[in-house]
């Protein structure tokens, strides 16, 4: 069995940040070792003094390691101090910073939020601020400099991370600039996350810290002893002088002594860069010290980093240091890309193929990022980093062109620029009519970048104006006059515009006249949507807007809301009378609701809105009764929206930029009924997306939750789904990111109804903790190809995306109120078994039950559905009766109200059981024999023993007399596949243009393939 240093060690390998996909490095040197003494396992350093202070280069926090609690800092959340500090396992010294965020908590509760002031800072000077962490499922944590103020410098805490880790992000202060506000923040759950050691020093001079040790025994130090290195962002074994050396240094100690770490250059001389006193102890034993070393220090070709103890004769450990002078290298990369670039343009000429649209984007995107790393304004404001992964990408692309010159793909048609229509939930434009999907960006900060776009693969955009734009009296020619350019510069593109209203950006001078209509929100719609001004103030900018833009060639769609959210109903003098009146028609009689409640109300006006769920059943109904409520208050208020628009601009599609996911019950109180939305909405729109890699234990990347909520949204109302804030990279992420990744993301959203799309964001490189796709050549190739290629084979995947489904699962909101996570999770189970199962997944709803507008299907899943209303279950009986097939997974579906009180399930309504479980393992084991019941009729076979493939994503449709399979392996290792039945020939894959053995069909994690399976797939 591994000692626990060796699993600590372990754990920093696999969690260190991963850039450029640089392993983790462990260099040692000479070592002393001494007899081990017995002792204790590791543990904190007695009585060790906080970290040590880089001399040259000064720590401007206050209190950065919580030795004095939270003295200096600022918390903005109501967490109970002493229980976010604790008093062992500090990264140094006493103390450390611990959050827990329960998974519960909703986005917009700014669930913990600790902030301080540093002074002393110089005006245009760049500043780095650091700290150590320990992670356990920390979804989001943000960390930075400014964060909410204007410039943002931002970064993420790594998710997992057994092990400590220094994570940092750099910034440049302003003009007259001499402090700054830290900020540590998250609206989002995390399991455990412990801080230490937070500093902000000045980026581009030495510093240099060694914290204090930890103390285990000498036994324990054997196998690790010496320096332990994460490696560099630009280089794995060499760093770049703006960056820190960080790791450990494990070696045998005597029981006391100061350590020092030194810079030793290429003649031998030795300079002190930090030390710190060692804590006494009995015999010999391990200390492990972490450090961070400006890499700026180890200027010599040969220098050297070495551990002296004081008195001893010999160093404890050295390691090499190696430096990357990058400034030195970059012209000479430029040069090769440049030279590289006008071959390929000069082949590709000869070849008649520089008009092809996928060569074309790939010797686009080449030239625009060589020009910008030469362009100073950027270089000024870009980090040498994102250069250099930009040089690094550039070759990349350069690769893939090649390739398409070697094996071109047949090009692809224009998009017609008329205004598409809507036909069987999938865009479709020209004459004759053909499907097209829609794909580009938002959060544009230059309208410069337009026209080079088409070049790119995008043919959609974001434009965002709010109310703002109007002043009091409601004259809007200069705000229509201000977006004139963008909208020219996208009809000379062919581009598609999706227009942002953004109600939350809301005029000041309206709140000055009427402060009373300022609600208590965190985010979102912060004002009484009832108050008179209020609704003056949007009703003006709707009238301005619609007429104003309706005759644009490029408008497509009005988008109403960014991200709405509203939990104010009933709560003011306006509402609350609509909240008595909603009692009243839900309940008839105040005795009906006090019965109900478990109150004695005098009449419903005296009913309150409540503040929480609570723990009765009596309060539970209270507040089932108030989230259905403030869900139709703030719909009503979209549609009155919606009305406004559709008077001044008939003609133009309508949609709402939901970040909500509606299958979480934490989000039903924030006013959003999806389906009830989408049922005066033209469009199916949202805000959500993928998870990057890295952040999944089974699959290769995130993508259960982004292509769930797609299903359902285009379920209620067979919709295009259209996601104007796609979010698949995590805001302020550095490391680069595979392009296969961008690229199946695209992909798999188009297939499961994602008419269009818009990247966020395609913002520029001006602060210090930017990610985005614009700063990464290779992932907007990626994500341009896979718009080429829905556009290319538009056909197909519009016949993917119209496959007539077998099976639905039960979406009911009542459900998901009273049973919480249990009926979330089941229903998220069943939809990954039923995807890897080949199945068209679709949802049906209680609302469509009872009116009967449900989608015809063989058979519905109830995944623990345990609450709903009478009118669903006579909707199901009749369901049964004509032969339908319930599938009731666990017990207890349909068996309460949605009031919890129970029924008695009708005799011939007659269930299907299978065994409860929210693991899709279990769930597609369960499902594979019964996938031919269910309509299935080409199920996916691994190709060595024939049994039902698991983790790969696909679907077998017709078009035009040809059948077609299109799969993606959704695991982290390739799998080797074949339809059932065999076909024993060679297909072509129409992504790629290569030729597949349908008896051996490979599949790569995150590498879509569409297979021509020919007029009539060979069986067996």
């Amino acid at each position: 069995m591994p000692s626990r240093v060796t699993k600590w060690l372990g754990a920093i390998r696999s969690f260190a940040k991963p850039v450029a996909g640089a392993a983790f490095l462990t260099l040692v040197s000479s070592m002393a070792i001494a007899d081990p003494a017995p002792q204790d396992s590791l543990s904190p350093g007695g009585q060790a003094a906080a970290a040590a202070q880089s001399v040259d280069n000064p720590n401007l926090v206050v209190n950065p390691g919580f030795e004095q609690g939270l003295q200096g800092w600022k918390l903005n959340t109501k967490n109970d101090p002493e229980s976010i500090l604790v008093k062992t396992g500090a990264h140094s010294g006493q103390g450390a910073l611990r959050v827990r965020v329960p998974a519960d908590t909703h986005y917009w509760d700014a669930s913990f939020d600790l902030e301080q002031v540093v002074h002393g800072l110089q005006p245009d000077t760049w500043y780095e601020l650091s700290l150590w962490t320990k992670t356990t499922n920390a979804t989001n944590f943000r960390f930075g400099l400014g964060f909410g103020s204007p410039d943002w410098y931002t970064d993420v805490l790594p998710l997992n991370s057994p092990a400590w880790q220094r994570v940092a992000v750099k910034l440049k202060t302003g003009p007259g600039e001499t402090n700054r506000k830290i900020r540590l923040q998250t609206w989002n759950r995390a399991d455990e996350v412990l801080i230490d050691d937070v500093a902000v020093v000045e980026a581009g001079k030495p510093q240099a810290f060694v914290y204090p040790p930890s103390i285990g025994t000498a036994a324990e130090a054997r196998e690790m002893a010496g320096f332990h290195v994460t490696p560099g962002a630009y280089h794995p074994d060499a760093y770049e002088e703006s960056e820190s050396v960080t790791g450990t240094l494990t070696f045998v100690t005597p029981s006391v002594g100061r350590l020092t770490i030194l810079a030793k250059d290429g003649s031998g001389q030795e300079i002190p860069l930090c030390s710190t006193d060692l804590p006494g102890s009995t015999g010999a034993s391990a200390a492990t010290v972490s450090f961070c070393l400006s890499a700026q220090s180890f200027a010599h070709e040969g220098a050297v980093a070495v551990a002296r103890l004081e008195g001893a004769a010999n160093p404890v450990a050295s390691i090499a240091i190696k430096r990357l002078n990058f400034a030195g290298m970059f012209p000479e990369m430029t040069r090769t890309q440049v030279s590289r670039l006008a071959a390929l343009k000069s082949q590709a000429a000869a070849a008649r193929l520089d008009s092809n649209a996928y060569v074309s984007m790939g010797l686009t995107i080449a030239g625009r990022y060589l020009d910008r790393v030469q362009r100073p304004d950027i270089r000024k404001k870009q980090m040498d980093y994102w250069t250099w992964v930009q040089l690094q990408e550039v070759a990349s692309v350069l690769d893939r062109t090649e390739e398409l010159l070697r094996n071109p793909l047949p090009d692809v048609p224009p998009i017609p620029f008329d205004q598409p229509r809507v036909d069987r939930g999938v865009f479709v434009a020209g004459t004759p009519p053909s499907p097209i999907f829609y794909g580009g960006y938002m959060g544009i900060h230059s309208h410069d970048d337009i026209p080079s776009f088409a070049g790119m693969g995008v043919s959609s955009i974001v434009i965002e104006r709010g109310p703002n734009a109007l002043g009091p009296d409601g004259n809007g020619k200069w705000a229509l006059e201000g977006m004139r350019g963008a909208f020219e510069q996208a009809n000379a593109a062919k581009t598609k515009v999706d227009m942002l209203l953004s109600p939350h950006y809301f005029p000041d001078w309206a709140r000055k006249q009427a402060p009373d209509m300022a609600s208590d929100r965190h985010g979102g719609i912060d004002y009484i949507i009832d108050h008179p001004a209020a609704r003056k103030a949007i009703e003006n900018w709707l009238r301005v807007v619609g007429p104003g833009l309706k005759d644009k060639p490029a408008l497509m769609s009005f988008n109403l809301a960014n991200e709405p959210c509203y939990w104010y109903s009933g709560k003011d003098r306006y509402s609350k009378p609509l909240w008595s009146e909603y009692l009243k028609s839900r309940h008839g009689s105040i005795e009906a609701l006090n019965a109900l409640y478990g109150t004695a109300f005098a009449s419903f006006d005296d009913v309150p809105v409540p503040e929480e769920k609570g723990k009765t059943t009596g309060a539970r109904c209270a507040f089932y009764d108030w989230f259905n409520f403030n869900a139709q208050h703030f719909t009503e208020w979209l549609r009155w929206m919606n009305g406004i628009l559709k008077d001044g601009a008939p003609a133009i599609y309508t949609q709402v930029k939901v970040s909500s996911y509606p299958v979480d019950p934490n989000e039903l109180k924030i006013g959003l009924d999806h389906e009830e939305i989408a049922r005066f909405m033209d469009l199916a729109g949202c805000d959500g997306g993928t998870v990057q890699p890295g952040h999944q234990s089974l699959y290769a990347y995130g993508w259960q939750q982004g292509e769930l909520q797609y299903d359902l949204l285009r379920s209620f109302r067979h919709q295009p789904v259209a996601n104007s804030e796609n979010h698949f990279i995590s805001d302020g992420y550095q490391p680069q990111i595979s392009p296969d990744y961008i690229r199946s993301s695209m992909w798999q959203g188009v297939l499961h109804g994602l008419g269009q799309t818009a990247c966020w964001e395609f913002g520029d490189a001006n602060r210090g903790g930017d990610g985005g796709i614009k700063l990464r050549p290779a992932d907007i190739f990626a994500a341009g190809r896979a718009w080429l290629d829905a556009r290319r084979c538009a056909r197909i995947v519009a016949a993917v995306v119209r496959a007539q489904p077998h099976v639905a699962i039960l979406y009911t909101r009542n459900s998901l109120y009273w049973q919480d996570e249990d009926y979330s999770k089941t229903l998220t189970a069943a939809y990954i078994a039923l995807n890897f199962l080949g199945e068209p997944v679709t949802f049906v709803t209680e609302k469509e039950l009872a009116d009967g507008s449900a989608v015809p299907v063989h058979a519905i899943l109830l995944p623990r559905a345990t609450h709903v209303t009478d009118a669903t279950v006579a909707a199901l009986a009749r369901f049964v009766a004509r032969g339908g097939k319930l599938i009731a997974m666990g017990e207890g579906n349909l068996g309460r109200d949605e009031y919890d009180r129970p029924r008695r399930l009708p005799p011939a309504l007659k269930l299907m059981p299978l065994p409860p479980s929210d693991d899709e393992r279990v769930l597609f084991r369960e499902f594979a024999p019964i996938s031919h019941d269910l309509g299935v009729d080409a199920p996916l076979l691994n190709a060595k023993d024939a049994s039902h493939a698991w983790g790969v994503e696909y679907r077998v449709v017709g078009d035009n007399g040809h059948t077609y399979l299109s799969a993606l392996d959704q695991l982290k290792q390739s799998q080797v596949v074949k339809l059932s039945g065999g076909p024993r020939k060679q297909f072509k894959d129409l992504l790629s243009g290569n030729l597949v053995d349908g008896t051996h069909i490979r599949l790569e994690p995150m590498v879509p393939v569409l297979l021509d399976l020919g007029a009539a797939a060979g069986k067996d």
